[in-house]
């Protein structure tokens, strides 16, 4: 027996320092492989150490920071610069700065016990007390409002460690079918909510491309909102139908004895001062972020409110917290906070942004080179034919790369086809790039919530991979079942 341990020790020590040849050869390696055209040398170097620290997400079995690192180093090997001005950039995007911030958010809502509380009024209500599936379908209800109310980075950065504690308290184990795939589950319909308004975020950005390389067509917002609606709804009850059909196990949450968070978070008392504390802190972000989004402006205190932005409100409320003393003891403690900050996935997080925002420089030939050999394939096919490759190339590619990218790059060519009469149905065209391109999350470097995904302490990147491309499959299914019948059917 112990010889057989040896001999399973040595072998995976082989295949550690096999997966490490590979690593290295596509980080270091790779940008020595002629480019073809257009792509640059730049390019290639990218695009090798994109592979490079996928790959070794994927296969570590020694975490992902030292990937992260190695992928930051090797940057500073390319036309990026030197390693210094790659490490200077590893935090220097605003979507690295937030979700740090936020994650130092969590220490309070950690250290008082309140993610405790939350699981325990949740599951213990009449709604979803041991009936797990209706759990499931509040998570589906309640995200899309969520959403509206903070930003979808907050949401993550606080709903994912109520989910890690009741997983990790019913005994759940990394990996598991059920775990894996209902934080999958709720970044889908996250990103989906994020799209149901086209004025905000990135519907904005897609209607405003779109109207910009097709001579000005603009999508009825109404009908917009009809279909983005439909397709959320569809597509997160499908999603839980797959789930049921796949048999993931939901009797520990059903047999969860709700008696340890009662206990430890003195649910039977109502909630402490400092709880009380904390989670007004929360409810106050929460409105001063509905604030910045819906009413900044050029001026008076829309200009006030825009030039605070969410990240002014994440730092006030976290002054709030070190600042403000319940029962002489600070709501907050950098000390305490600090030790909730989840190095792996901040660096997974960070470097992926780094990494995308390189593959997005003109510097690398990415986007031409994308443009070459993805057109041909839209150029001449009927428009349902049109529309099925649309959709298949732009959700394959959004996960494989950064998908703000991908959103721009096909809209542009969608607004091109619309305005030299290639396509007819601009709003079919429109709507499946639209909610496609915004479903990046298969990969870490498709964007920082693929990122958040891969690092999450329940999730093995094996297992995201397996039940990713099952969610993907539903995707473009819910798509071509429902939002290309509609658009024909409303425009």
């Amino acid at each position: 027996m112990v010889c057989c341990m040896a001999e399973g020790t040595k072998k995976s020590s082989i295949i550690a320092y096999v997966n490490l040849v590979i690593v290295i050869f596509f980080m270091f390696g790779f940008g020595y492989i002629p480019a073809p055209a257009p792509l640059t040398q730049y390019g290639m170097a990218v695009i090798g150490i994109f592979i490079g620290v996928v790959y070794g997400w994927t296969v570590s079995s020694s975490g992902l920071t030292w990937v992260s690192l190695l992928g930051v180093a090797a940057l500073g090997f390319t036309d990026l610069g030197a390693c210094s001005v790659a490490m200077s950039k590893v935090f220097a995007t605003d979507t690295a700065a937030l979700l740090l911030f936020g994650m130092l958010m969590l220490g309070p809502v950690m250290e008082s016990n309140l993610t405790e509380y939350i699981v325990a009024k949740v599951l213990g209500s009449k709604f979803c007390y041991k009936k797990p599936w209706n759990f499931n379908i509040l998570i589906v209800i309640i995200v899309p409002f969520l959403t509206l109310a903070i930003n979808a980075f907050l949401v993550a950065l606080f709903i994912l460690p109520i989910l890690s504690k009741m997983f990790n308290t019913a005994g759940y184990k990394k990996g598991d079918r059920y775990p894996v795939m209902l934080i999958i589950g709720f970044f889908v319909t996250m990103l989906v909510a994020s799209v149901l308004f086209p004025w905000r975020g990135w519907g904005l950005y897609c209607t405003a491309t779109f109207a910009s390389s097709s001579g000005g067509y603009m999508i009825d917002y109404g009908k917009y909102m009809i279909l983005a609606w439909l397709f959320y709804f569809v597509l997160g009850f499908a999603y839980l139908f797959m789930m049921k059909l796949l048999r993931c196990d939901v009797e520990p949450i059903r047999e969860l004895d709700l008696s340890v968070f009662i206990d430890s978070s003195k649910t039977e008392g109502g909630m402490s001062k400092h709880q009380k504390g904390v989670l007004i802190a929360i409810l106050s972000m929460a409105i001063g972020c509905c604030l910045v989004s819906f009413f900044g402006g050029d001026a008076g205190i829309g200009l006030i409110l825009k030039k605070l932005g969410v990240h002014g409100v994440l730092l006030i409320t976290l002054t709030c917290l070190l600042f403000i003393k319940v029962d002489g003891k600070p709501l907050g403690e950098i000390g305490s906070m600090a030790k909730y900050v989840m190095w792996d996935m901040l660096l997974v997080i960070a470097v992926a942004m780094l990494i995308a925002s390189c593959l997005t420089s003109a510097d690398t030939g990415v986007s031409p080179f994308l443009t070459k050999y993805v057109a041909p394939m839209l150029a001449g096919k009927s428009e349902l034919v049109f529309l099925l490759i649309l959709a298949v190339v732009s959700l394959i590619l959004t996960n494989l790369m950064n998908n703000m990218v991908i959103m721009l790059l096909f809209m542009a060519m969608a607004g091109q086809f619309y305005a030299n009469g290639i396509i007819t149905n601009a709003p079919a065209a429109l709507m499946i790039i639209n909610l496609a391109t915004i479903l990046g999350f298969y990969t870490p470097g498709s964007s920082a919530y693929g990122a958040m995904i891969h690092g999450a302490d329940m999730c093995t990147s094996a297992q995201v991979y397996k039940y990713g491309a099952v969610a993907i499959a539903l995707i473009l299914l819910v798509l071509f079942a429902v939002v290309v019948p509609l658009c024909f059917l409303l425009f």
